[in-house]
């Protein structure tokens, strides 16, 4: 847009000096309520010398502008702000210096730098930002507030050291290009309805709670839908990467997500959609890629990269708070460079489904119980069979479920099992796996589904086996009286349907 200036109004709208005209850096639906003519600050007694209280002239000088429809050029330097500036029915672009550096700053604890924060809801109510750095010095709790302001424009914007970044409440249709928010407890609020925003080429980096926190609150009804996200950046701090609550919706397109993100990646209640771009999952020992509160996350076409601590459980888990309520996750198309190893356990049904072929029935209803030394009862719960102890009858009791693996024929014979089982058990099972046609032996030990305190996702996807038409596979459970184990879903397939890669999908069978 600035190549459309002539280079002398460049120059001295680096200066402060000048009319510069506007079309070229405004949105076009910004344009209709701004003059073709920005005013000098200069003539207001502004200094930008970095000493001076500049509060009171520079808000005589937004006030003349906004008066005459005109736009307010700012020169490169720093301004002190002892109030913040009051946009609040001021209708007016204030541009900045990119390369000289337009800084506002607290120069004590305030509420805000700009406050653009509306009574009443007015649907063409522009404001754009462009060129300037708000720098809160530790003492503002916002850098921009903003409410009932629609199609507002924020290009190269950058926001430092304050509590919130920028707080947007009810506004919606906005645009935000190239921005920055650092250093801040909170670095995007997003409250009420902000829907139908775009937010391109973005950077959220050194959050101490929150770099992106899409939320709920706000008075209006609709909600913070149809958010779009384009090439933006979610790295380095110590809180959370993004924060998503209930009914909102966000789409994530090639976008680079948690790299040294000290707190979970994503947490969502909501509906996420994450298109290409990169993926990190552990930064921390404690912390998660991902946790399906509600709604659904679906990664497509993403690169997943494991850091410090980056192995596959890792990448999902629900709290066991959440319980029935937590949302789903499925991984498409994805190109994984996470440890494999060891035996993933994710807290909760949080895989998505997709079509996989599969040897083994998908529901739990459909496998046999199995016993040794034990009394059991069992029976079909839904689509789950439950096997519970009832008393022991001699020594090594055990209690299980147990499926023979069908059309085989079409499964790589030496490859690598992909099996998902979603169960409850009140004590650790075995998962295990026979090709045997004499006494269905020799079994194969694949791994240790932990006991869970309510419904547990177990993935394994690099055990190498040999699929032949007399396959079994079952779930033991070392059993005293009232242990239950319970088998809610299976997916078993092999290698082929992961290729190409480690792990190109990772969903349960539809």
């Amino acid at each position: 847009m600035l190549d459309q200036l002539k280079r002398r109004d460049l120059l001295r709208a680096a200066t402060g000096a000048t009319v510069v005209p506007v079309q070229a850096l405004l949105a076009r639906d910004t344009v209709q309520a701004l003059s073709t003519e920005a005013l000098n600050v200069r003539e207001f007694g502004v200094r930008f010398d970095g000493r001076s209280d500049d509060a009171v002239p520079l808000q005589r000088a937004i006030d003349a502008a906004a008066k005459q429809r005109r736009s307010l050029v700012l020169p490169s330097g720093t301004a002190l702000l002892s109030t913040p500036l009051d946009l609040r029915g001021r209708y007016i672009g204030l541009l900045g210096d990119p390369v000289g550096h337009t800084i506002l700053r607290a120069a004590g604890p305030l509420t805000c730098l700009l406050n653009a924060q509306e009574e009443h809801d007015i649907i063409d109510s522009p404001l754009y930002l462009f060129g300037l750095t708000l720098d809160g010095n530790g003492a503002a709790k916002a850098g921009v507030r903003l409410r009932y302001r629609h199609r507002t424009v924020f290009d190269t914007l950058a926001v430092e050291r304050c509590d919130v970044g920028i707080d947007e409440v009810d506004s919606w249709l906005g645009r935000r290009m190239n921005c920055r928010t650092r250093a801040t407890d909170v670095g995007w609020r997003l409250r009420g309805a902000n829907h139908s925003s775009i937010w391109q080429g973005c950077s959220f980096t050194a959050s101490r709670s929150v770099h992106l926190d899409i939320g709920a609150g706000g008075t209006a009804k609709d909600g913070n839908d149809a958010l779009l996200f384009q090439g933006c950046d979610i790295e380095f701090g110590d809180g959370h990467g993004v924060v998503v609550a209930p009914g909102a919706t966000a789409s994530f397109d090639t976008c680079y997500l948690g790299e040294a993100i000290g707190g979970d990646v994503l947490r969502s209640g909501g509906t996420v959609s994450i298109r290409g771009g990169t993926f990190f999952v552990g930064h921390s020992v404690d912390r998660f890629g991902i946790v399906p509160l509600g709604g659904t996350v679906t990664v497509t076409g993403s690169a997943l990269r494991g850091q410090q601590f980056g192995t596959l459980d890792r990448l999902v888990a629900v709290p066991a708070s959440a319980g029935q309520g937590a949302g789903k996750v499925t991984f498409r198309d994805v190109d994984t460079q996470i440890k494999l190893g060891g035996d993933p356990f994710f807290q909760g049904d949080v895989l998505g489904t997709m079509p996989i072929r599969v040897f083994a029935p998908t529901l739990g209803r459909n496998w046999q119980a199995t016993a040794n030394n034990t009394a059991i009862t069992e029976k079909s719960v839904g689509d789950a069979r439950a096997v519970r102890c009832t008393a022991v009858t001699g020594p090594n009791p055990l209690v299980g479920v147990a499926a023979p693996l069908a059309n085989t024929s079409e499964a790589r014979h030496q490859g690598a099992a992909y099996l998902i089982i979603l169960y409850a058990a009140t004590r650790p099972v075995q998962l295990r796996f026979t090709s045997g046609t004499v006494s269905r032996s020799p079994w194969r030990f694949i791994g240790t589904l932990p006991a869970t305190s309510g419904v547990g996702t177990y993935v394994k996807v690099d055990v190498p086996v040999e699929f032949t038409s007399f396959s079994t596979v079952e779930l033991l459970m070392q059993a005293a009286p009232g242990d239950q184990l319970t088998l809610h879903h299976a997916t078993i397939s092999d290698a082929s349907m992961i290729d190409p890669g480690p792990l190109a999908n990772l969903a349960k069978a539809r």
